[in-house]
């Protein structure tokens, strides 16, 4: 087993034990990517309470989805017939300046490792934790993932960031 791998595994199984209760003690905060112009962060958590930007004024907690333009501001409680039972979170910085990226809507793919099956995930939004205000602009949805490993890919333009072995498991 390389050293970076069993390192890996150790912070892992670490913050699983240090965060059990936390809603991202599941896949939590995967080892960031670069690509030539920017770099990307990838967490799957637990699913998490969608806001249209009217409900953020009195809400303590959830994601406020933000419109974009030629983009979709979806709320699924289901996904592929099954209930959703992850929130999956991207965040895109400029490489040079470290700044949150807001122009360039990403696409992700998932790839189930056991399966091999993959799928485009068509419901990606921009938001941001109410809690945390604008300055946490991200992209992501809630899904449903079965327990296992996984390998997403980010597109932002003719960029792509590969997350490998990406272990999703949680309690429901």
């Amino acid at each position: 087993m390389r050293i970076a791998t069993l390192i890996r595994l150790i912070v892992a199984a670490l913050a699983l034990t240090v965060s059990a209760g936390s809603p991202w003690a599941q896949a939590g905060a995967e080892q960031p990517q670069a690509t030539a112009h920017y770099k990307i962060t990838l967490e799957i958590g637990s699913v998490t309470t969608m806001l249209m930007p009217e409900q953020a004024a009195g809400a303590k907690e959830g994601e406020v989805m933000v419109h974009m333009p030629g983009m979709p501001m979806a709320m699924g409680m289901t996904d592929q017939g099954q209930p959703v039972n992850h929130h999956l979170e991207v965040r895109i910085y400029g490489k040079a300046t470290g700044t949150v990226v807001t122009k360039v809507m990403p696409k992700i793919t998932i790839t189930n490792q056991a399966t091999g099956k993959s799928r485009s995930l068509a419901s990606i939004s921009a938001m941001y934790d109410v809690k945390e205000g604008q300055k946490d602009l991200h992209f992501g949805s809630n899904l449903f993932l079965p327990d296992g490993k996984y390998t997403v890919l980010v597109v932002m333009g003719n960029k792509t960031a590969v997350f490998k072995d990406v272990a999703v498991t949680g309690r429901q």
